[in-house]
Formats: structure tokens, C-alpha cells, sequence
């Protein structure tokens, strides 16, 4: 084993900061869909005239904030490579197989089926299942997310009852059970793996979009994602692979802040494509471009300066990942049981947002993001950790 492997951080702290505002940016997008506020901001005063700038406006980045998905699945497939990246270029032990399964079953699927059963409990009892096809429908919606295979059926995925973002964590939960046998392909031939795993994702993605029938029921299906996933690979090995060559200087930290802010105007400039056509066939095109972007944001970021990196990995960010799964698994479904129960009280039969009630977006938006983050807290202290703890002494986990 290479010495110099024990002063390289197993954690990446600034990679908490990516996960915590593509989090934000995700749910930002789910309130707005509810309560159609644009962000937007005047910028009245001297400085900003000068330069011809009288407004901030940032409408494009909140609307298509879906997007910002491509970001998880990206630093998710970074932070579960990084022992296999350390492996191939340190020498380290290989991860072991049933352990690295182990850690990802107790990390997610206690708080998913917490979800899953509430979710569906409450769809029977609302009789919602009942309007959608009855007990057949019901059994389908309910194996579909049991076995994390939703996307895989348009007709249940479309439909679905138990919803909200967990098609996100299937797509996560069938890369987890990849990965291990990825990582042995890019051990032998990390070329020709990354190369299959884009085309797998750019080829997937053209095909659903031009010969599926209806987009909407396979936008998000999990080979359309192959292509971040070799991204995050890709990062990991660039970094560490830097990190043992020691090329780390002034320039390349000027160089990285140059290629964050590259990437930040190359993702702007693909959201705005994404007024042009559909949303879901903006995805399936855009998929593989978006994840390009976003790795250049990171791999920026990664070998930027230290006042950069340690902004993104500051103790918010991290509070924020703390209790990210089920901030980000109740998110909407509470959006949307908010809106639905006419909290804060409205009257009528139009959503306040459809007259132009400020007012009232304004407050709904307050009480989403605070019951989201209030659930998220208590969930993850009272249930999520102690859990995990339990099962992680059960099966003797470290």
C-alpha cells in the first residue's frame, strides 16, 4: 500500500456541499411547481446599472430544477467508488463485496419503507387506489416499489400512488447492486467500461425518446443514468490520481475555479434549450450533456482553492446531508398534502398560485419548506440513526 494514501481524506467534505444544494435545487423545483413563484430580484442601485445589470432572475435554473438529479446520482457514484478508485490507485484492499451491500441495504431501504408503507396505507385509506384501477393497480404500485422497480413499468411509474422522489432511489439502489461488479470491469479496462456506459446511457436515452411511445413513463428510466454514473467514476480516479502525482498548485487552483464557472454558464445555457421541447424528452437528450457539466462543476471544485472547497463542506451543508434521504423522500409528497388540504386555507375551486396570490405562495412556501425540514429532522434522529445503529451492531458493521 502506498503511504501516501493515509494524508489523502477518504471524505470529500466538498462534495457535501454539491449533494446539499442539488437537494435544494430538486425540492426548490417541487414548492415552485406548487406555489409558481419566480425568483426573481430587482437590482436597483449604482454598481449593478453601471455594468447594464438591473435584475437577478435565476427562473431557468428553479424550473428546471429536475435536473439537478443528474448531481446526486453523480456524487452518489463518487462517494461509493472512492474506496475502489483508492484501491486501483494506492493499492489498498479491495472493498469487500457483501459488506459494501450490507452498509447501502441499513443506509437506505429502513426510511424508504417507512415511506413506501405510510405512502400506500394512506392511499387505501383516502380511497385514492380505488379511482386508480383498484386492488390490481394497488398490488402493482406496492410490488413495484417493494422490489425498487417502478421505472420499469411506464403504466405503474406514471400513475403511482406511492410517489414523490423515490424512483430516485431505486435508480440509486440498482447502481449499488452494479457497482461492485463495475468497478472489477474498470479495474481491468477502465476505458472500454466508461465507453460502454455512455454509450449505454446516450443510446438508451435516444431510443426512449424517439420509439417509446410516451416519454413520460421511461424519462427516468435507470440505463438512461449509466452515463453519470461513468462520470463519477471518472472523478474519482482523476482526483486521486492527482492527489499521488502531487501536481496540485496555484495554477490548477485558478484553473478549477475557471472550469466551475465554464460549467455553471454550460449548464445555464443547456437549461435554456430545455424550453424548446419537452420536458421529458429534454431529459432523455439532455441526460448525458447535463452530467457532463455537472462533472466539470465538481472536478473544478475538487482542485479549486481551499476557502472554495471549504465553503461547500461548511457545517450547514454537512447538517443539510445529514438529514438529506428523507428531506428528500417527503419533500414533495408534503408539498403536494399541503396544497391538496388548502394549507394556508384558501377558498374556491382555483389554486391561489393560478390567481397571482403572492401572498399566499409566500406562506405556503414558508410552511412547506419548514414541515419538509421539521419531518426530515425527526425522522432521521428518531428513526433513520437509531436503526442504523441497531442493525449496523446486529450484522457486526463498522
Amino acid at each position: 500500500m502506498e503511504e501516501t494514501s493515509y494524508k489523502i481524506e477518504r471524505h470529500i467534505d466538498a462534495l457535501d456541499g454539491v449533494r446539499a444544494l442539488a437537494i435544494m435545487l430538486v425540492a426548490w423545483f417541487h414548492v415552485w411547481e406548487q406555489d409558481w413563484l419566480t425568483p426573481y430580484i430587482e437590482l436597483d442601485n449604482t454598481v449593478t446599472r453601471y455594468f447594464g445589470i438591473t435584475e437577478s432572475n435565476i427562473h431557468t435554473i428553479v424550473r428546471f430544477g429536475f435536473n439537478a438529479v443528474e448531481a446526486l446520482i453523480i456524487v452518489s457514484a463518487v462517494v461509493n467508488f472512492l474506496p475502489y478508485a483508492r484501491s486501483i490507485v494506492f493499492g489498498e484492499k479491495w472493498p469487500d463485496t457483501r459488506s459494501f451491500y450490507k452498509k447501502r441495504a441499513i443506509r437506505v431501504i429502513p426510511s424508504y419503507l417507512l415511506c413506501v408503507f405510510i405512502m400506500f396505507t394512506s392511499g387505501v385509506i383516502s380511497g385514492a387506489y380505488a379511482a386508480h384501477g383498484g386492488v390490481r393497480f394497488a398490488v402493482k404500485d406496492l410490488l413495484s416499489h417493494l422490489t425498487f422497480t417502478s421505472t420499469f413499468f411506464p403504466s405503474v411509474y406514471r400513475s403511482a400512488i406511492i410517489t414523490g422522489a423515490l424512483w430516485t432511489v431505486q435508480v440509486e439502489v440498482i447502481y449499488y447492486i452494479l457497482l461492485p461488479f463495475l468497478a472489477k470491469a474498470f479495474r481491468r479496462r477502465p476505458a472500454i467500461t466508461v465507453f460502454v456506459l455512455c454509450a449505454v446511457g446516450m443510446i438508451s436515452g435516444n431510443i426512449l425518446a424517439y420509439h417509446a411511445g410516451d416519454p413520460w413513463g421511461v424519462n427516468n428510466f435507470c440505463t438512461t443514468f449509466a452515463g453519470s454514473y461513468a462520470c463519477g467514476m471518472l472523478i474519482c480516479m482523476i482526483y486521486y490520481t492527482a492527489k499521488k502525482a502531487g501536481v496540485e498548485n496555484r495554477y490548477t487552483q485558478i484553473a478549477g475555479v475557471l472550469v466551475m464557472i465554464g460549467a455553471v454558464l454550460c449548464y445555464n445555457m443547456i437549461m435554456e434549450q430545455f424550453y424548446e421541447v419537452s420536458r421529458p424528452i429534454g431529459q432523455l437528450l439532455k441526460r448525458f450533456p447535463t452530467a457532463l457539466t455537472i462533472s466539470l462543476f465538481i472536478l473544478g471544485l475538487l482542485f479549486s482553492a481551499e476557502p472554495i472547497q471549504k465553503f461547500f463542506g461548511n457545517f450547514i451543508f454537512k447538517f443539510i446531508c445529514v438529514i438529506s434521504y428523507n428531506f428528500y423522500i417527503w419533500h414533495q409528497a408534503i408539498a403536494v398534502f399541503l396544497k391538496n388540504h388548502r394549507i394556508p386555507a384558501w377558498e374556491g375551486e382555483t389554486p391561489p398560485n393560478q390567481l397571482g396570490d403572492a401572498v399566499w405562495s409566500r406562506k405556503y412556501s414558508s410552511i412547506v419548506w419548514l414541515t419538509a425540514l421539521t419531518v426530515s429532522i425527526v425522522l432521521t434522529f428518531g428513526f433513520e440513526r437509531p436503526i442504523s445503529r441497531y442493525l449496523s451492531k446486529k450484522m457486526k458493521i463498522r
